[in-house]
């Protein structure tokens, strides 16, 4: 009987063992995927980063409400 629950303790071990060993590899491959992706984004030159403006700053930001009511008025105006 002993030998049965010692057989069954050593099977639930080894079972333990291979999901550590493979949370462990998948754990490696993430930190490894992290690692890549800190060194690629701290290798970005940060000028380039700060020098291209989008679209939104280059507009013009001083546009008030009753220009942009007019604007509706004459858009709706056109369809007519």
């Amino acid at each position: 009987m002993w030998l049965l629950s010692l057989l069954a303790q050593l099977e639930t071990k080894n079972k333990y063992k291979r999901q550590i060993k493979a949370l462990n590899d998948k754990l490696y491959a993430i930190e490894e995927e992290k690692k890549n992706v800190v060194d690629t984004v701290s290798n970005v030159p940060s000028n380039s980063a700060n020098s291209k403006q989008t679209a939104f700053e280059n507009t013009d930001t001083t546009e008030t409400a009753d220009s942009i009511l007019l604007e509706d008025e004459l858009y709706a105006s056109e369809k007519e």
